[in-house]
């Protein structure tokens, strides 16, 4: 019955990721779900003892390692109740069957804070009420199975119903959708011959997520690669003086021929600098110049290298360490250098599971370890490889985008303690105003904003605002929606659909219309995203 629900999901999944509410090209529902299913059947593919407990409880256990996406994770519970319910079956009775589906049903409200109705948790609901209604009259499992289809296929249709945003999208729960292919999959095992062949899972490539660590810098950074020793970050605080308007460009035209890796971050009165030099007294010489150095570090990249390349596979646990979930290569080398420990490559259409966020904690190799989801559909999936991490004190910051991650990071201070960082952290990535730009996918109306295939369209904070044919002036109008009284900086990512022309054009508007702000380009890198912002 697995196998067949794991075939449907996967035939079906294409469709199943068009359903998304907003017509962006980043659906993922359908993936994320055939993924952890396929991880699942892995699971049971090792299974010797067979009978209806080990099954439940392998397809639990294997959903729950490869759960990706918020869709991934409520189905990993989904597995989770439905195993509870058969604890102690050698076979299953219909009566056994309704009762694990009910059993399903509870524990994935239960795994859900702030549970919403007309989602794939309302087709599990109805579901397994209309199966317990069934159990005592239903005379065998093809009778059972034809009515709980019907009644999922009911549920399923109710969804727009009673979630407004589905009705006016003209679109059904695409989660729902999904149980409803794993329980159609499920009757199809009851109908037809089917051809079993769990070693195809056993083999199964599901998608793989780059880890970056210290360990990597060892092998990227080998001895005969390093151009520049010293690795330099300080922080520069105004004193007497106020800063130049175009302080970071004073520094990085000043920093440029003296190294590479630069950073140059200027926010609320301080310039947080990073560069690898092979002159750091001199780089820290120009930076006093313009105010109080603080938290200097300057550290020789080719001890660091030999030492860690000796130590390799014995290392102490640091106190805290840092995983950052980034999709593009300039935002990864931007957290990177900012502090993160551990790069997960992933974000939209690209969500890594429990397990391999579980490993980034590991790999992390500190007592406490915190998380930076940047997807709203990660954030569950974070929650959950807490459960798989026991040896470390794992922390989540909710954050919804790489943009808040960045802003928080800035400030990030490695002498404070975990509590002093998380509180750091959490409210400063809070007050970010955050955006990106991409183009629709098909024609709609949401929140009476009209749309239209190929349109440029923007979210903020992963709402759509604003829908229209030009890049530029989509973003403009962004960029005014996002922009307080006590806006100060504007950070522009642009992704690898866009260019650094572009950028700069929106970054000279930006400047010129908004003269109390500074405003920032950066090569994001970033797929889907043609244009990222953030304003603080």
């Amino acid at each position: 019955m697995f196998y067949c629900a794991a075939r449907n999901l996967e035939d079906n999944k294409a469709f199943i990721n068009e359903l998304n509410v907003y017509p962006v090209p980043d659906g993922d529902t359908g993936t994320n779900m055939s993924l952890t299913m396929q991880s699942a059947l892995k699971e049971v593919a090792k299974t010797t003892n067979i009978t209806a407990t080990t099954i439940a409880n392998a397809i639990s256990t294997g959903a729950l390692k490869g759960a990706r996406g918020n869709s991934g994770v409520i189905l990993s519970q989904i597995f989770r109740g439905f195993s509870k319910g058969l604890s102690g079956k050698n076979e299953i009775k219909v009566s056994d069957f309704a009762d694990a589906l009910q059993s399903a049903a509870d524990n994935a409200y239960k795994a859900v804070m702030k549970p919403s109705e007309g989602t794939i948790l309302t087709v599990v609901r109805l579901t397994a009420k209309r199966a317990v209604e069934l159990k005592r009259t239903a005379k065998n499992f093809e009778m059972f199975f034809a009515e709980v289809c019907r009644a999922a296929k009911t549920a399923l249709d109710q969804t727009p119903e009673m979630l407004p945003v589905l009705k006016q999208a003209g679109v059904v729960d695409s989660g729902g959708v999904g149980f409803y292919c794993i329980i159609k999959g499920f009757e199809q095992a009851l109908e037809e011959d089917i051809d079993l062949d769990l070693k195809e899972y056993e083999k199964t490539t599901e998608m793989q997520f780059t880890q970056v660590s210290v360990d990597d810098f060892v092998d990227e950074h080998d001895l005969e690669n390093i151009k520049f020793t010293y690795c330099t970050e300080f922080f520069v605080y105004e004193s007497d003086s106020i800063f130049p308007s175009n302080i970071e460009e004073i520094f990085k035209t000043e920093f440029d021929p003296k190294g590479d890796s630069m950073l140059v971050i200027h926010q609320d009165g301080v310039v947080k600098t990073h560069i690898h030099t092979n002159v750091p007294l001199e780089v820290l010489s120009f930076a006093v110049k313009y105010g109080v150095l603080q938290d200097v570090k300057v550290e020789n990249m080719r001890l660091q290298n030999e030492e860690l390349k000796a130590s390799k596979g014995d290392q102490p646990k640091k106190d805290i360490g840092i995983v950052v979930i980034s999709m593009g290569d300039g935002i990864t080398e931007i957290v990177k250098s900012l502090g993160a420990d551990v790069i997960v490559g992933g974000g939209q259409t690209m969500n890594p599971s429990i397990e391999d966020i579980a490993h980034a904690v590991e790999k992390a190799n500190a007592e406490h370890v915190i998380v930076f989801p940047n997807n709203k559909n990660i954030i569950l999936a974070a929650e959950r490889a807490k459960d798989l991490c026991e040896d470390c004190d794992v922390r989540i910051i909710p954050t919804k985008s790489v943009q808040q991650c960045i802003s928080a990071m800035i400030m990030y201070n490695p002498d404070d303690d975990i509590d002093t960082t998380v509180e750091s952290f959490t409210e400063i990535s809070s007050k970010v105003a955050y955006g990106q730009i991409t183009n629709a996918v098909r024609d709609t109306v949401i929140d009476d904003i009209d749309v239209h295939e190929g349109d440029y369209i923007a979210l903020i904070k992963n709402k759509l605002k604003v829908s229209g044919p030009d890049l530029l002036a989509v973003s403009k109008e962004m960029i005014a929606q996002m922009m307080s009284e006590d806006s100060s900086l504007v950070t522009i990512y642009y992704g690898e659909d866009s260019t650094q022309e572009f950028a700069e054009e929106l970054a000279a508007y930006v400047e010129e219309t908004y003269d109390y702000v500074d405003c920032e380009v950066y090569n994001g890198g970033q797929p889907v995203y043609d244009i990222m912002v953030s304003v603080d």
